[in-house]
C-alpha cells in the first residue's frame, strides 16, 4: 500500500512538472524530403520549458526516491521490466 501511495504521489508531481503549455511551442514546416510530412521544430521558449521540466522531474525523483537509499533502488532494479514478465 505504501508503494502504491508513493507511486501515485510521485506521478502527480511528475505530471505537474511536465505541463508545458504546448500551444505555440512547436513550429510545423514542410518536410524537406517528403512533401506529405511536416518537420517539427521547437521554439526557444519550448526548449527553456523542457530544460526547467527536466530539473523539476529530477528534483521530484530525488525527493521521492533519493532518501530511500541503495537497498530500495536494488529492490526496484529486481522488478521485471515491461515485456520481461512473459519471457
Amino acid at each position: 500500500m505504501l508503494l502504491w501511495q508513493t507511486t501515485n504521489a510521485w506521478q502527480s508531481e511528475i505530471r505537474a512538472a511536465l505541463v508545458l503549455g504546448t500551444r505555440g511551442q512547436l513550429l510545423r514546416r514542410p518536410h524537406p524530403e517528403d512533401g506529405r510530412a511536416k518537420a517539427l521544430q521547437t521554439t526557444a521558449q519550448a526548449k527553456e520549458l523542457v530544460n526547467r521540466a527536466v530539473l523539476a522531474v529530477e528534483r521530484c525523483d530525488a525527493k521521492f526516491f533519493g532518501s530511500q537509499g541503495p537497498a530500495f533502488i536494488e529492490v526496484l532494479n529486481r522488478l521485471p521490466h515491461r515485456g520481461e514478465a512473459d519471457a
